[in-house]
């Protein structure tokens, strides 16, 4: 039986005055960087943890069936202008960059926690698109029933976020805050490919949870806006800051 390597943090790399001019890991962490740069966001610091061997905890089933295990994981601490601070985690496996997580600490709270689970990735799909389009319009004219065929396609793949609370009457509540709404669903969540191949399926893309201080915790999936490269990733610091300030906002405003 294998037993799982410790974790060796890196040094940390602290910058005051949210200096960039610092050596990066590799290309990816210069995207980071030049990212969180770009989104004028002033980085404080950065680390890197990860297993004193970078194959441990891989099988050779991983390969063949998709699914990663994070060798290493990179933290930046980064602050905007009006003050809001956050952690972003992007976790890494041998060969692919991750969905990473940003993590903010809002003030106030809700009696209950809210999850957003995102709409499917298949809609983002041409062939998906094209075979849903076929299929409706076939049986639209052979057996009259194209639009039901569409409505069990949206039943089966969401088109929209979804809005889940354990207080059925604090999810509807949710729902009715157009600045919320508007910003989970203006994003696209998933890390899809060229044309709309590959991608993660991820059960939820944001948490708020309350916290015993009566602050909460905000949890955002670092949302898919685009490649730098066939290989690398943006991680989405503009648009989870954009979501952490429309929930403060309703927070604020509870």
């Amino acid at each position: 039986m294998q037993s799982a390597a410790p974790t060796v943090p890196a040094p940390l790399l602290a910058h005051p005055q949210g200096a960039y001019d610092v050596p990066y890991f590799d290309d990816n962490d210069a995207a980071i960087v030049q990212e969180a740069a770009a989104s004028q966001l002033a980085l404080d610091e950065k680390r890197e943890v990860a297993r004193q061997n970078e194959t441990a905890g891989q099988s050779i089933w991983s390969v063949f069936s998709g699914t990663h295990r994070a060798v290493k994981v990179r933290v930046y601490r980064v602050r905007s202008a009006d003050g809001l601070a956050w952690t972003y985690a992007q976790p890494y496996s041998v060969s692919y960059q991750m969905p990473g997580e940003h993590s903010f600490v809002l003030r106030g709270a809700f009696p209950q926690a809210i999850e957003v689970q995102p709409p499917d990735n298949n809609w983002r799909r041409p062939r998906f698109l094209i075979a849903v389009g076929l299929t409706s319009l076939l049986l639209l004219f052979v057996y009259g029933a194209g639009i039901l065929v569409f409505l069990l396609f949206v039943w089966l793949f969401p088109l929209r976020a979804k809005f889940k609370s354990a207080d059925p009457a604090l999810a509807k509540w949710i729902k009715s805050q157009g600045t919320v709404v508007t910003a989970v669903r203006g994003t696209k969540w998933g890390w899809l490919g060229l044309l709309g191949s590959g991608g993660w399926k991820l059960p939820w893309v944001v948490k708020l949870t309350p916290r015993a201080d009566g602050n909460s915790d905000l949890v955002i999936k670092a949302p898919d806006i685009g490649r730098l490269s066939l290989m690398r990733y943006r991680v989405g610091f503009s648009q989870a800051a954009h979501i952490a300030r429309s929930f403060q906002s309703v927070l604020a405003g509870r």
